[in-house]
């Protein structure tokens, strides 16, 4: 039958403190001990070769060695045992010296004699603290994993800079071993031009500000440049800045990317290099950090009550910022919808979508036969004004009722969106960081039509767009 009792090694070479240590946890209330005791220390670590042992009580004085390295030697033997020291030395230096090491707990004989019941609870506090330790550790180590398998870069940094954690592939980035990334300065590696702007960046983090994105120059061990962007926070503790946690990626890439999807913009473009790139962009890329955010969500729950909590949730988060930058891509390239369905059927479907997911009464009236007459690049920038249109309302608008008229003349169509909300005022449509309206404006030029916003507070707004069947020279008003 399996022994289901706690196993001790006590190494005491006191017979009337082993007598007194086996009496407290043979009559002790809230679990069962088995006790087996030795009186030197080399008896000790050749028990610990025989049989697994689930707590160590250590006196520091034995025949066979004394103080600290009695504690050592047998540490060093008892792996990941815990280890209580019991002994009579009242040194406040060596207890702090041997917890520092180590040591579970730093027992003085005296007080566990006269008070009952202390050194069961000791034991079992020991045993409950290694395994936390052990799980901390284990948590960090597969932590550590996956932020060095990680492409991104991660750092982070104390409040006077010192670099306290480069990942791998940061450290690789930049030429320099583990070692010698940890006894630099941040400013060591930001490339001189920057040292003023992310000197204030630090400032503004220090006092607990969000500062968003950023970007930054870094010299490499080589004396090379490489620009990056990411993210950063701070970490607090008792209302103080204990560390600057960064992640960040190679502008570079991104910038091939983006002139990759710059390109698509032009004139001569073909619908099939669109669909290809928009479906790679989804399934590779988006496949590939789908997989990473449900990873960083299941380490999160797993480690609840782990220092790296924080910092696993900041990873998942930013993840999952990363996977909708990925599928906005995807859609702006050409939303699929328009290659499934007609502009009015697409129209259709985002009147339908919108109503659905805000609970906002969408009534659509269509009296334009013509649509079909467009070319993809007037469906695509036309059902993206009226997406911007219907994005603005959910946003601000607080609107309950939305109501769309497309009817045509003979040289036009002619889009209307009107809602009940609060209305817009004329500073907003003037304001110069409104960028889905200036984006509005933008995609109607390309179209050579004519886009009014208008309205007043607590009348709500309208949206007209006039888009030209034979396109004429045209204005934006």
């Amino acid at each position: 039958m399996a022994d289901n009792r706690t196993q001790v090694l006590l190494v005491e070479d006191s017979l009337t403190d082993a007598l007194f240590v086996q009496d407290a946890l043979v009559h002790a209330v809230s679990e069962q001990f088995a006790v087996t005791h030795v009186e030197r220390l080399n008896h000790a670590l050749e028990q610990l070769q025989l049989q697994h042992f689930d707590v160590v009580l250590l006196d520091l004085n034995l025949p066979d060695s004394d103080g600290f390295e009695t504690f050592t030697r047998l540490y060093n033997a008892a792996e990941n045992i815990p280890v209580v020291l019991l002994t009579n030395r009242t040194d406040e230096s060596l207890a702090l010296q041997a917890l520092q090491a180590g040591a579970q707990d730093y027992l003085i004989k005296e007080r566990v004699m006269s008070e009952g019941g202390v050194l069961p609870r000791a034991i079992r506090y020991a045993i409950e603290r290694r395994r936390s330790q052990q799980a901390s550790h284990a948590s960090e180590e597969q932590l550590r994993d996956l932020f060095d398998n990680t492409s991104d870069f991660i750092q982070s940094i104390a409040p006077d800079g010192r670099i306290l954690f480069a990942n791998r592939a940061w450290r690789e980035m930049l030429g320099y071993s583990e070692e010698e990334m940890t006894a630099l300065n941040i400013f060591d590696v930001i490339h001189a031009d920057h040292h003023e702007h992310c000197g204030a960046l630090f400032q503004r983090l220090m006092a607990g500000e969000d500062v968003g994105a950023v970007e930054c120059t870094f010299q490499m061990k080589d004396g090379r440049i490489v620009a990056v962007e990411g993210r950063m926070t701070v970490r607090f503790e008792d209302g103080q800045p204990v560390a600057v946690r960064g992640i960040y990626r190679d502008v570079t890439k991104r910038n091939q990317i983006m002139a990759k999807l710059q390109a698509l913009t032009a004139p001569n473009i073909r619908k099939e290099e669109r669909a290809s790139i928009s479906r790679e962009i989804h399934d590779e890329l988006g496949g590939t950090l789908t997989v990473l955010k449900m990873d960083l969500d299941w380490l999160a729950k797993k480690n609840v009550a782990n220092p790296m909590y924080e910092r696993i949730r900041f990873l998942h988060q930013l993840s999952g910022e990363a996977l909708d930058t990925a599928r906005r891509i995807s859609r702006n390239l050409r939303p699929s919808v328009l290659d499934n369905l007609s502009l009015s059927g697409a129209i259709e479907w985002l009147a339908h979508e919108f109503e659905q997911r805000l609970s906002i009464s969408c009534q659509l009236t269509m009296n334009a036969a013509n649509l079909t007459r467009l070319d993809q690049k007037h469906e695509t920038e036309i059902f993206r004004i009226i997406q911007e249109a219907f994005t603005n309302i959910a946003r601000h608008a607080q609107a309950t009722a939305v109501e769309i008229d497309i009817d045509e003349t003979d040289e036009d169509i002619v889009i209307e969106i009107r809602d009940n909300g609060i209305g817009i005022t004329q500073q907003q449509l003037l304001n110069p960081k409104s960028f889905g309206i200036l984006g509005m404006y933008e995609r109607t030029k390309q179209l050579n039509g004519k886009l009014r916003i208008s309205g007043a507070p607590s009348q709500g707004s309208t949206v007209q767009l006039r888009v030209p069947l034979i396109a004429p020279p045209g204005q934006v008003e």
